[in-house]
């Protein structure tokens, strides 16, 4: 009877305990399922974890001189690659294009220029290679030109007057055909007649920053909301910089505010800032030498006015206004134009040090 009872008790024992393990294993097969549908592990079960969008190329940004890559640098960050084909240094008027210049022009998404016919001798190669795709930025758009600061010849002389009116007719005859073809949008603007040293002003400057934030915000509209909104920074930095550079001047008394430079870069900044541009040492092609007429002028000059410096840029020599100085027993010092040179690194520092540069020179009784 007691082994009766036992095997009683053990069969629901038995029952019991395989129904748990069926139940264990139909509950492992049931959680794969739902992990591979909507269950709590699916993402570290068996679902692939979705990628993360790959963030965009960063523009590639092709800017003719130092001063438009880093107005287009202070705007697009780190969504554009930004270069500049003309380096420190180099006249601007006169610079030729290497092939590895030529590459980027080729792969460039954005190419700025300042207009008003700067860049003359490279304007006709950047359309050439200009993508059909790409963006001209026209960086003087919107400014009223004044007259002068061309420089045509590049310091050849004759040969401007009788080779290259043979190669119009010739070689550049090919060449105008092809642009008729191939000009950008904006090509009319970039070689228009008109002082081209425009962005020697800081409300000009603020001029060429809403335009490179105007077309970058058109060739990358993922990126425009923060294109403008960096634009809008600095241009409240150069509002400021702006009444820093009109204080600075308002020390030097009126008659003292006669500006003697190399070459005539600084006509814009003469009107903005009420200086008198009195006369400069070669206001045609900087490239050129000084003649001694010129320098004699300016040496009658500098003595008959409350002259206390003659000004010359880093990027050309400075012999010509070293010997009118010595003569005159006045100071030489540094004006910047456009070239990042010495000491100065953006263009705040380079209208602050010309600010400086004429209190230092000019403001003394």
């Amino acid at each position: 009877m007691l082994r009766d009872l036992r095997q009683f008790t053990l069969v629901p024992t038995l029952l019991l305990t395989v129904a748990l393990m069926a139940a264990a294993l139909v509950a492992c097969f049931g959680d794969d399922d739902d992990d591979e549908g909507t269950g709590a592990g699916a993402t570290s079960v068996s679902t692939p974890v979705a990628s993360a969008p790959a963030p965009s190329e960063p523009l590639q940004v092709v800017a003719s001189t130092g001063i438009l890559a880093h107005f287009a640098e202070q705007i697009a960050g780190e969504h554009a690659e930004v270069v500049a084909l003309i380096p420190p240094g180099a006249d601007v008027h006169s610079f030729s294009t290497s092939a590895a210049d030529i590459r980027k022009i080729d792969d460039a998404d954005v190419v700025i220029v300042n207009g008003f016919n700067l860049e003359e001798s490279i304007l006709g190669t950047i359309f050439e290679h200009l993508p059909g795709s790409a963006t001209l930025i026209v960086a003087a758009k919107g400014i009223e030109p004044l007259e002068g600061g061309h420089h045509h010849d590049h310091g050849h002389g004759h040969e401007d007057e009788d080779d290259h009116a043979h190669e119009d007719d010739d070689d550049h005859g090919h060449e105008d055909d092809h642009a008729e073809v191939m000009a950008p949008e904006g090509a009319e603007l970039a070689v228009a007649d008109g002082d081209p040293h425009m962005w020697l002003t800081v409300k000009n400057a603020m001029v060429y920053v809403q335009n490179i934030a105007d077309g970058l915000a058109a060739a990358d509209p993922d990126n425009a909301a923060e294109y403008r909104q960096r634009a809008e920074a600095y241009l409240a930095e150069l509002q400021a910089l702006d009444e820093e550079v009109h204080a600075a001047i308002s020390q030097i008394p009126q008659d003292h505010r006669v500006l003697i430079v190399y070459h005539d870069a600084f006509q814009y900044f003469a009107v903005e800032y009420g200086l008198e541009l009195a006369a400069a040492v070669l206001p045609g092609n900087p490239s050129q030498q000084a003649s001694a007429a010129a320098v004699a002028e300016i040496i009658e000059i500098v003595a008959g006015r409350h002259v206390g410096a003659v000004y010359r840029e880093p990027q050309f020599p400075a012999d010509a206004l070293e010997a009118i100085a010595e003569e005159a027993g006045v100071e030489v010092l540094v004006l910047y134009s456009g070239a990042f040179a010495g000491e100065v690194d953006t263009y705040v520092e380079l209208m602050r040090a010309n600010a400086q540069a004429l209190v230092e020179g000019l403001a003394d009784e």
